[in-house]
């Protein structure tokens, strides 16, 4: 047995948010049941709700004996699931240090703990078969230098977890919506630096044309729209050239080829409307009798200079963000002083309609300048941190490329790491 079949769907899970969730995430467990001999391998993101995990587990349990679920966050966890019918020998979670801000509470990606998560599954040929699922950082809108450089930050750590699972001789397959465009420079990670090969463009080409003068079936077939695709009930409301592909399946070139990619589950549920507002993506890889030899994969010199430029763009908004709140913090004391003499005064000149209003606004400028002050110099000196570790691994890379592959004064030309 050669041939492995993975399917990866956003399942669109988000408690209270998400229309008819559990109608269709147990539509969604029950077509997996019935379909369970068509896939290997089942990579779900968006898992959010426990009972949503339970139904999909029970459901499939007898096909997929073999299931994962990662737990991070603090509201709730990554929401990635991974079904397998091969045994699950190992895994791990690695959590994205740059994943939003707690700030942003409304969109809840800091809170739900964005992870990548591995799954190292043992193929019956005796083939590991490591499994990167994630559910990378939303866009929330074209432009936010904020969530691209975290976004760029999270397909780093993924692309440089996937190269050295490869150098462990494992077939690496990095699945799931990973909110990013294929000229992305997320989509060049993945293939510059973790060596994968994205399995939609290797069976159908790359699309280069405009997505807006194809039709919506067009759209899916030749583009591999899996996102805002008006095809999708839940996202009818969107302009036609909006239609996008967000969700991937990448892979080892070297230990296996595509047979075919596709975008799958685009039917819709009687009475409800589409399985998710994401369709699915299904691949079909095989092993290679004769896996390829590797060789060192020089990376292209201006994907370090766009990361660079990218994080150099993003460093003051994070600064500012962090000195904002803690000055807001500290002119916080002196208003605070003045609402509690004015307490004070109102008590004592027998008006207790001001004292109620001036207490009131006392406790309200307690509370968000407190709050401020503690994003400001926990979160704010954490995503520096962060970033700092970005830039020094992307430096690192870029000087030691150089000293290997470079003369000695095309080396010492670039700036040292700092």
């Amino acid at each position: 047995m050669d041939e492995i079949r993975v399917l990866s769907l956003n399942t669109w899970g988000l408690k209270y948010v998400s229309q008819h969730r559990q109608v269709r995430l147990a539509a969604i467990a029950e077509r997996l049941a019935r379909d369970a001999h068509r896939y290997d391998i089942v990579a779900l993101q968006e898992v959010w709700v426990e009972s949503d995990y339970v139904t999909l587990s029970t459901l499939t349990k007898p096909y997929f004996a073999y299931q994962k679920l990662s737990y991070s966050g603090m509201l709730t966890g990554p929401g990635l699931l991974i079904l397998s019918k091969w045994p699950i020998v190992d895994s791990f979670l690695y959590r994205f240090p740059l994943n939003g801000r707690p700030s942003a509470f409304f969109r809840g990606d800091w809170y739900v703990g964005k992870a990548v998560a591995s799954t190292s599954i043992a193929h019956p040929s005796g083939t590991v078969i490591e499994v990167l699922n994630a559910h990378m950082h939303a866009p929330y809108g074209l432009g936010d230098a904020a969530y691209t450089c975290h976004r760029t930050a999270q397909a780093w750590d993924m692309a440089r977890l996937a190269a050295r699972a490869t150098k462990c001789g494992h077939l690496v397959v990095v699945v799931g919506d990973l909110n990013s465009r294929p000229d992305s420079l997320t989509h060049r990670l993945f293939e510059s630096v973790g060596g994968l090969s994205d399995a939609w463009v290797d069976r159908h080409g790359k699309f280069d044309g405009d997505i807006a003068q194809l039709t919506t079936l067009e759209q899916i077939k030749l583009a591999g729209t899996t996102c805002d695709s008006l095809l999708n009930t839940w996202r009818a409301d969107r302009q036609h050239h909006e239609a996008c592909r967000l969700d991937y399946i990448f892979y080892d070139s070297k230990l296996a080829f595509v047979t075919d990619a596709r975008v799958a589950w685009t039917e819709q549920i009687a009475g409800v409307g589409s399985y998710s507002d994401h369709f699915a993506i299904e691949v079909d890889l095989k092993l290679r009798p004769s896996p390829i030899k590797s060789s060192n994969t020089l990376i292209p010199a201006s994907l370090f200079e766009d990361i660079l430029m990218l994080i150099e763009e993003y460093r003051p908004t994070s600064q500012w963000q962090a000195k904002w709140r803690n000055a807001h913090f500290l002119i916080t004391i002196p208003v605070l002083v003045g609402l509690l003499i004015s307490v004070f005064w109102a008590a004592r000149h027998n008006r207790p309609w001001a004292a109620f209003i001036f207490l009131f606004f006392t406790i309200l400028v307690v509370f968000t300048g407190l709050l401020d002050g503690l994003m400001g110099f926990l979160f704010g000196r954490n995503e520096w941190r962060a970033l700092k570790e970005f830039e020094s691994q992307v430096e690192l890379v870029q000087v030691t490329q150089l000293h290997f592959n470079q003369s000695p004064s095309e080396a010492s030309s670039f700036r040292s790491i700092k």
